[in-house]
């Protein structure tokens, strides 16, 4: 009777295990849904106030030299931002990456920028610019033209790397004079990174144009912190490169 009960109680402890661990991740799937969701539903002019609106808040930064940024880049500026939100006891925290062409007559794209993807690369790091202790998880990327309005079929996510992702953006001009792509923010989602002095987030974009249709054959992110662009064809791509880094202090 005595070993009965105490499997019982072994069964009912395993069971609330396991449901707790199934709700926590539902509240997580949840989470990064819903910040996704008003990523693509709102102009890139309301998506902050959306998110602030639905309870995500934004983690203070600092911006510090990148030793590895790659200047001057003038016509594109890159912020990041890290956002958490707490539900049912549950935290998810969402790094962006967001860059934004300067909408000036000198800043205007080339007629080749739609021949080949732009590409951004994200990613956490440590004080050493090595991965950290979480993984990189649901990378999605949003691309908007220069008034902030969406395109869903302009961008995609090329692979995880460690605490890292890559992105790419199929910009082009449309037949009114648009540019898509840019504008845009790329994210994936973290759990809280743990046994670093200090965490860097990071990310490299590159926009490019050539006279004919080029794939690209790789871009990765290895560590320490480096990220690789080639390309399949042996025609000259003109890339303009932009590279950032802000120091993140998890609570």
């Amino acid at each position: 009777m005595k070993r009965a009960v105490v499997f019982l109680l072994v069964l009912v402890v395993v069971y609330s295990v396991f449901t707790v661990s199934a709700l926590a991740e539902d509240t997580k799937t949840y989470l990064s849904n819903e910040f996704d969701t008003i990523v693509k539903t709102h102009n890139a002019n309301d998506v902050e106030n959306a998110l602030i609106e639905a309870g995500w808040k934004k983690i203070p930064q600092k911006q510090v030299l990148d030793p590895m940024a790659a200047e001057p880049a003038g016509c594109v500026t890159i912020d990041h931002t890290v956002w958490k939100k707490t539900s049912g006891g549950v935290t998810s925290y969402h790094l962006q990456a967001r860059w934004d062409w300067d909408d000036t007559a000198t800043c205007k794209p080339n007629s080749g920028s739609g021949k080949v993807p732009d590409v951004i690369a994200v990613g956490l790091v440590d004080q050493n610019q090595n991965s950290v202790n979480v993984q990189a998880e649901e990378p999605r990327i949003m691309v908007y033209d220069e008034d902030g309005n969406p395109y869903l079929e302009h961008g995609g996510s090329s692979d995880i790397f460690s605490s890292g992702a890559t992105y790419t953006i199929t910009d082009t001009i449309d037949k009114d004079g648009h540019f898509i792509g840019a504008f845009g923010f790329a994210y994936f989602e973290v759990d809280k990174p743990s046994g670093a002095t200090k965490y860097y987030l990071k990310s490299k974009y590159v926009h490019t144009s050539a006279s004919s249709s080029v794939g690209i054959k790789k871009f990765e992110i290895s560590y320490p912190w480096s990220v690789t662009l080639e390309f399949n064809s042996t025609t000259t791509v003109d890339k303009l490169e932009k590279a950032w880094q802000t120091e993140v202090k998890f609570d």
